[in-house]
């Protein structure tokens, strides 16, 4: 319907959320953004280029919210958005640590989390304000072999190729353990969560 030429330089070694760098986030008011390390570029549903907007630290990684677009830094995040058809920060929130962003997109609740030597610490954020609402450390994953988060209907699921631990966004730990067959020759190729909370190893054979 319509294609952009646009002087957009990607890093090579720059990607969002392990997703493709061509992907296209969205604005409230349906406007769309192609970010990179240092910019956001708004364009219009049409094609036109409307502003560019640059930050002197680099972009970490993005995520697409109901009413905008977060940006992580290394040890803040920004919430983007659009108001009276100009680039509006809604919120930016500092953390001492650096940090790593995700979002439940079933709730539109916004989880970020820090890692040191010895525990992920997991903090819940205010859609509204960005403040942090309530935090949750977890020492039984250490950040060395630290793999994944997913979220379920009742919780959040984080897991290492070794160990896993199982909480709520009130901070209550439902379960922690380490999984069978973990040692080197029997490991898993890959674990997953399903959303009715079952946990699925898979190895090469399928079993």
């Amino acid at each position: 319907k319509w294609k952009i030429n646009h002087s957009f330089n990607y890093s090579a070694n720059f990607s969002l959320n392990k997703i493709s760098l061509q992907q296209i986030f969205e604005f409230s008011d349906g406007s769309l953004a192609l970010i990179n390390e240092t910019s956001v570029v708004r364009i219009s549903p049409f094609g036109k280029v409307l502003q560019t907007k640059t930050f002197e630290q680099k972009i970490s990684n993005a995520i697409n919210h109901s009413e905008g677009i977060i940006l992580s830094f290394s040890n803040k995040l920004l919430f983007l958005d659009i108001y009276e058809d100009n680039f509006f920060e809604k919120w930016t929130t500092e953390f001492y640590n650096n940090v790593t962003l995700t979002l439940n997109n079933e709730k539109n609740k916004i989880l970020v989390y820090s890692k040191d030597g010895s525990s992920i610490t997991f903090y819940f954020l205010d859609n509204e304000n960005g403040q942090i609402q309530n935090e949750q450390k977890i020492t039984s994953i250490k950040n060395h072999n630290f793999l994944n988060v997913n979220y379920a209907k009742n919780g959040i699921f984080v897991y290492s190729d070794e160990n896993g631990c199982f909480f709520t966004e009130d901070g209550n730990i439902l379960w922690t353990g380490r999984f069978p067959g973990t040692t080197k020759s029997a490991a898993f190729n890959y674990i997953f969560f399903t959303q009715d909370n079952h946990l699925v190893f898979c190895k090469k054979n399928w079993s």
